[in-house]
């Protein structure tokens, strides 16, 4: 069995610390810092608290699972200590950040996930590509989650997880943004009543993305640029997916506003109400 350090123990990453701690192996975390609630999601996972500089000596595998704006530098944090294990990083960054940081190790696995935490078998998928993708698919055989093997180039999986999230999030900030435009006009009633005509159903899909995605907007406006940065990478152009991250990041104080179904209306006032990006 395996050692493996995860950083850190989020409501995805628990759930990948549970599928390896169900397959047998050891899972290390860091608590210094973490609030309460990361705390008791990864003992429910059944994960072995550390301090940082043991848990990388311990690990012969880290596992990076955080928001997007900070993975490069949890990853500059591990390579300063000096790890020279299998570096994973399952984070959702353009392809050129994962080429940035698996500069910083000598064996580097670039990841994807897509899917809800996964908890139940059949809802998410991990894709992984780098010459040590066997080894990190072997960690989760037969477990919650279904590894995709991309192949050994640094980039494939982050560019999969770029390409799935573009349209699954960035669709979602575009629905957003269009419903708070016609409610800041007076036409969202008129709107909402001939998509209805046409059978497109758009309402309920607005509610519904109101209520999933504005608890997490605070950690997709980072995701969406880095899918800007791989879409402009791609000499597609720039703006979209940035205006997408502006976005989210209007809507980052409903972090915890997960005591309830949020409505579109107070979604979309919020939209309207937040202070323009700098």
């Amino acid at each position: 069995m395996t050692t493996v350090t995860l950083l850190h123990p989020g409501a995805m990453g628990a759930s990948i610390g549970s599928a390896l701690t169900q397959n047998g192996h050891t899972v290390l975390w860091v608590s210094k810092e973490r609030s309460q609630t990361t705390k008791q999601r990864a003992a429910d996972a059944g994960l072995e608290e550390s301090e940082f500089r043991t848990a990388l000596n311990r690990a012969e595998v880290v596992i990076s699972v955080t928001p997007p704006g900070v993975a490069v530098s949890v990853a500059a944090d591990v390579a300063d200590e000096g790890f020279d294990g299998v570096y994973v990083d399952m984070n959702a960054v353009a392809p050129q950040s994962a080429t940035q940081m698996a500069a910083l190790f000598p064996q580097f696995v670039d990841g994807g996930i897509v899917g809800p935490p996964a908890w139940e078998r059949g809802t998410t998928r991990l894709g992984l590509s780098g010459p040590r993708t066997a080894e990190v698919e072997s960690l989760f055989a037969g477990s919650t989650i279904e590894t995709i093997d991309l192949g050994p180039e640094i980039g494939k999986a982050s560019a999969f997880k770029v390409s799935f999230a573009a349209w699954t999030k960035g669709s979602g900030a575009l629905l957003l943004l269009v419903c708070a435009y016609a409610r800041s006009q007076g036409v969202e009633s008129e709107l909402f009543q001939e998509w209805e005509r046409r059978g497109m159903g758009m309402e309920t899909k607005s509610t519904t993305v109101a209520q999933q995605m504005g608890p997490k907007s605070w950690r997709f406006g980072d995701e969406m640029r880095e899918i800007s940065d791989a879409v402009e990478a791609a000499g597609l152009g720039t703006g979209l997916f940035k205006h997408a991250g502006e976005t989210f990041d209007r809507l980052a104080h409903l972090k915890n506003a997960t005591d309830r179904p949020l409505t579109l209306e107070e979604v979309t006032r919020d939209l309207l109400d937040a202070p323009p990006a700098q």
